[in-house]
């Protein structure tokens, strides 16, 4: 039998017996004399003025639940209070209880001082010489530069750790990225980056709460190597000479052998994801390795990125019909991919025909490291119809005394990005040349203007922080779709004429016959704010583009009105 004292806060009779009675057990001690419903009617009180009443007007004490700490017995201020006292048995009481957290509590952080102090012993901040752009390898320019051009080093001088990039813009492709980091960090030259002090202690191997001088990859963050004190202090003036010599040029002479590796090496990992991607989309998995790497080689030995991608789709979805038509498990359907992406490399090359390049999904977005090699090193403004023996180097980076004659693009593929008209545009005198460009506003209106290219994006970025996109229009190639991309979330209204116009032209030319599939969810785009359509070889939108481009905006506000939607 329950040993239970009951404290009344409360001088109104008619309170403290209903209290008494809400209180009172029945006479085998273990239930209740009446219930809450009963003791509510008898003495007149709503529920909800009930339940105060049991809070605040008094208190039940259990004698016989005592907590273990003090020796007080237990409080109770309600019958479930009770009922999980009587449960429990002796526990701590509420008192006692917090005293015990803030114990805790405080003792945690202490440890976690300790151990922060013996991370500052045994990763000491270190200075060096300086780094300069000669000093470092290709790679290590363009993934220094992707790390720590991060916001967040601008004030503590250390990296996100790379496992916590965001997956709409990872540091390297996912595949790469700890093996990108330990050539970062064991650069045969010389010493790069250290391991921060300050990064989280759980990203560092602990024995006896003492560091064994070991760290997780992915999981640490990163200081710049350099003379100054301040590791901050060190960024700003490596990424201004990296800036210089990626737009300037000349590039060290080591640049200019090393830069095809990583094309290919980039192309492959990205090529790689798109695999993974597609045979997700068809609920297909498989584990890749030496063998499906050397097979994207080969293929993009040849073919472009884009091309390589329209060859993956393909393959995934006959992959995927094989495995409907039954008689085979989802893994071996799965690793038949592979071989159906070599056959049709195989057979294009056989026989000459053209693959038409797909263009980057819009959630298979590159890495900081690739986008910023492709489009700040390379100047490839859209590397996805460029193959890798087409590809060139930019002007600027030979030397003046050494210059290299840019050849004609190969039979059966598009121009490359880095061409002699792209680069006088950007490079020679030209930047302010103005081109011919149309902008269509969320409200739908068109208009057409001329503007050097690189100005052109002010008309549609509308000073939030991103970057600008670029989509390729199938029918009317050079043309491109060029919009803002926010880092953040994008709240702007939607472009539906612009979304037509690109749905209109982004179909296969008519008379196109190439034997390809043309998924029509590769034309589907959602673009936000104002978009310009421009070309991207630089001259400027033709009379006949901008024709077409009229009549195609005609027929997206006409299709819109009939739905309503405009």
């Amino acid at each position: 039998m329950a040993n239970l004292e009951l404290e009344l806060y409360t001088d109104d009779p008619r309170e403290a017996a209903a209290l008494r009675a809400y209180w009172t057990l029945a006479e085998d001690g273990e239930t209740w004399a009446q219930t809450v419903t009963a003791v509510r009617e008898e003495f007149g009180f709503r529920q909800r003025e009930m339940q105060v009443l049991v809070q605040e007007g008094g208190t039940a004490r259990l004698f016989d639940v005592r907590c273990t700490e003090c020796g007080d017995p237990q409080e109770a201020t309600s019958r479930t209070a009770y009922a999980d006292l009587r449960r429990r048995g002796i526990v701590l009481c509420t008192t006692c209880r917090i005293l015990a957290e803030q114990t805790r509590q405080e003792a945690a952080r202490e440890r976690q001082e300790r151990r922060q102090q013996a991370l500052r012993d045994a990763f000491p901040m270190h200075t060096d010489l300086e780094l300069q752009a000669e000093d470092l390898t290709l790679f290590q320019a363009i993934a220094l530069h992707a790390l720590f051009s991060d916001p967040a080093v601008e004030n503590a001088g250390r990296t996100t750790p790379t496992a916590l990039w965001p997956k709409e813009r990872r540091w390297a492709p996912e595949m790469l990225r700890d093996d990108y980091e330990r050539r970062l960090l064991h650069a045969e030259s010389r010493t790069v980056i250290r391991s921060h002090r300050d990064s989280d202690a759980d990203a560092f191997l602990w024995e006896d709460d003492k560091p064994t001088g070991s760290f997780y990859l992915g999981r640490v963050g990163y200081y710049l190597v350099g003379a100054e004190t301040d590791p901050a202090a060190r960024v700003p003036r490596l990424l201004t000479d990296l800036n210089r010599v990626f737009r300037e040029g000349p590039w060290p002479d080591a640049w200019l052998r090393q830069w095809r590796e990583l094309w290919e090496e980039l192309a492959i990992a990205q090529a790689g994801a798109y695999l993974d991607m597609k045979l997700r989309e068809h609920h297909l998995e498989m584990k890749q390795g030496d063998g499906t790497r050397t097979a994207l080689a080969d293929a993009l030995a040849t073919f472009s990125l884009g091309q390589v991608f329209n060859l993956i789709y393909r393959a995934a979805k006959d992959s995927a019909a094989y495995y409907q038509r039954g008689g085979v498990n989802k893994a071996q359907a799965a690793n038949s991919t592979i071989g159906r992406i070599s056959a049709s490399a195989d057979r294009a090359r056989a026989n000459g025909w053209e693959v038409k390049s797909f263009g980057m999904p819009w959630n298979l977005p590159f890495s900081a490291i690739a986008e910023t090699f492709f489009s700040k090193v390379m100047w490839q403004a859209d590397m996805m119809p460029v193959a890798l023996p087409a590809a060139q180097v930019p002007a600027h980076a030979r030397a003046a005394e050494e210059p290299e004659a840019v050849p004609g693009p190969a039979v059966g593929l598009p121009v490359p990005r880095a061409t002699t008209d792209y680069l006088r545009q950007f490079g020679s005198g030209r930047a302010d040349e103005p081109v011919r460009y149309a902008l269509v506003t969320p409200d739908g209106e068109i208009t057409f203007g001329d503007a050097p290219l690189r100005d052109i994006p002010a008309a549609f970025e509308g000073g939030g922080d991103g970057e600008s996109g670029t989509e390729y229009l199938r029918s009317l190639y050079p043309v491109a779709v060029y919009f803002h991309v926010p880092y953040y979330d994008d709240t702007r209204r939607m472009n539906k004429v612009a979304n037509g116009m690109y749905w209109e032209l982004s179909a296969p030319a008519q008379g196109e016959d190439d034997g390809d599939d043309h998924d029509p969810e590769d034309r589907k785009i959602k673009l936000r704010g104002p978009v310009a359509f421009v070309d991207r070889h630089n001259r400027g939108l033709s009379a006949e583009q901008e024709s077409v481009i009229t009549s195609a905006h005609r027929t997206a506000v006409a299709r819109l009105r009939a739905r309503g939607w405009l």
